[in-house]
């Protein structure tokens, strides 16, 4: 029995592509940064010609000692925005 054809149109179908790009973070103050992303295609397999731009906003916070004790068994704390 030979391969299925979905198998063989993924390995056609599949994008490729090369970014070129670069970032920026900023803090604002000691727990907040602000951070930009852009890029964009130059080259590529089954991929259109297109730019990337994202924006985050990070925030970073040390548990106090109650939140860590609230932890059974301790476990790591994260905020994602």
């Amino acid at each position: 029995m030979g391969r299925p054809l979905a198998l063989d149109l993924l390995q056609v179908l599949k994008e490729e592509l090369q970014l070129l790009g670069g970032s920026l973070s900023v803090a604002l103050i000691d727990q907040i940064s602000l951070g930009l992303f852009y890029a964009t295609v130059i080259d590529g397999r089954n991929t259109a010609a297109s730019d990337v731009f994202s924006v985050s906003l990070a925030y970073s916070f040390t548990p106090t000692p109650s939140d860590r004790a609230a932890c059974h068994p301790p476990q790591a704390m994260s905020l994602v925005v």
